[in-house]
């Protein structure tokens, strides 16, 4: 069932002081609101009544102005609920009391939509991704086109115009495949005809990324590194961790919690993949973790302070910046040791897959190790089916092999 209410808008007052009167639409507990272009004082507005305060002569004409608008849009309601008794979308409804067509709709105005469906799926550094790329396309285009404006020729020059910007074939491969899954998105909302698809043609293509790994000596020359201050203290220590734990993706460590700690392992879900990993804590990542315990709510390192930590939308943003900073002192220590490859978290990941390799486990392992195969079969959320024995004497082997 459609419900709509005047509601009184708090979140943008205008200049002259007023704020302005929408109509909010919601179903199935999602909401979206659709401007009246009317606005009053606050002291003017009866929020128990979602109405205009009778005080004035020019509010009782506010107040019908709005009753009339309420009334048609009504009528609207009551005509879509016959046509789609089942409807659960709300942005359609929006659509259609707005009276806009599917091909009204711009690229620009579609993308920003699905950067605040992200959002609301809880999937923030998704939709921030959608939104730094259409930031950085807009430079080069305009979006504010329809679908159907896309075709090969439009798609080549976007590609061209990004090399000429100095990205490499990944970054555009990252670009382009952003736009093709909006794109796909518009297409299944019937937005766009799928026999437009221009996709079918125009092939995005793919670099190969050169490893970025250590070797065992040059790890073992990390190990034994004594840092001259508190920051690259942190820095050489979060490097260890991260070895020691198989490579662990750093936004994983920022919000690792404790109840992730179970019988001596760290159990989680990789929050990328979603593919679940157990790890045996080693007794160099039991001091670590006892060194830099956190006091925020309930996590189990110190990396985020409790206002990062909640600001959840953000929350991508926040452990961004902390990898820059870490990975800017990591490169320091680097430097010093005479270690020609750029140390970053990244690094880390690979270079335990590499001294591995070096030891002589197979790439079956190792895959395992990193994920890139199933690890493990979860049955009523215990792991008691699965062996890891394998993998921790691996890790093991490795991490006593660099110290």
């Amino acid at each position: 069932m459609i419900h709509l209410k005047a509601t009184f808008d708090r979140r943008r007052t205008k200049k002259d002081g007023t704020n302005p009167i929408v109509f909010r639409i919601t179903v199935n507990g999602k909401t979206r609101d659709i401007s009246t272009g009317l606005s009053c004082y606050e002291k003017f507005w009866d929020f128990k009544k979602s109405a205009v305060k009778d005080k004035s002569e020019e509010l009782l004409i506010l107040g019908k102005r709005i009753k009339d608008t309420e009334l048609k849009l009504m009528e609207q309601i009551r005509t879509y609920e016959n046509d789609c008794p089942f409807t659960s979308d709300v942005q359609a409804v929006k659509d259609y009391l707005c009276n806009k067509k599917p091909n009204e709709f711009t690229v620009k105005e579609f993308w920003l939509e699905e950067v605040k469906r992200l959002h609301r799926a809880n999937k923030h550094s998704n939709a921030l991704l959608h939104e730094s790329i259409l930031k950085r396309l807009e430079k080069l285009t305009s979006f504010n086109i329809p679908f159907q404006s896309i075709n090969y020729a439009w798609l080549n020059e976007l590609e061209t115009s990004l090399k000429e910007a100095g990205l490499n074939t990944n970054s555009v491969s990252v670009n382009l495949r952003t736009l093709r899954s909006v794109y796909n998105k518009a297409v299944n909302q019937d937005i766009v005809d799928n026999s437009q698809y221009p996709f079918r043609r125009f092939k995005i293509k793919h670099g190969r990324s050169a490893p970025r790994t250590l070797t065992i000596e040059e790890m073992r020359k990390f190990f034994r590194f004594e840092p001259t201050n508190e920051k690259l203290k942190l820095a050489h220590d979060f490097g260890k961790l991260i070895f020691c734990l198989r490579g662990v993706n750093f936004t994983d460590l920022a919000i690792m919690t404790k109840d992730n700690v179970k019988n001596g392992r760290l159990v989680f879900h990789r929050s990328k993949t979603h593919k679940l990993y157990s790890i045996k804590i080693l007794p160099i990542v039991e001091e670590f973790i006892d060194s830099h315990k956190s006091n925020v709510q309930n996590l189990l390192l110190n990396i985020l302070s409790d206002t990062e930590y909640s600001d959840k939308r953000n929350l991508p943003k926040h452990i961004s910046q902390r990898v820059k900073v870490l990975n800017k002192w990591l490169r320091m220590i680097g430097t010093t040791l005479n270690i020609d490859e750029p140390l970053s978290t990244y690094v880390y990941r690979y270079s335990h897959a590499n001294i591995c390799r070096e030891l002589g486990y197979s790439m079956d392992i190792i895959g395992q190790s990193l994920g890139h195969t199933p690890i493990m079969t979860v049955t009523s959320g215990y792991l008691n089916d699965f062996d890891m024995s394998i993998i921790d004497r691996m890790n093991e082997h490795v991490v006593n092999a660099v110290m």
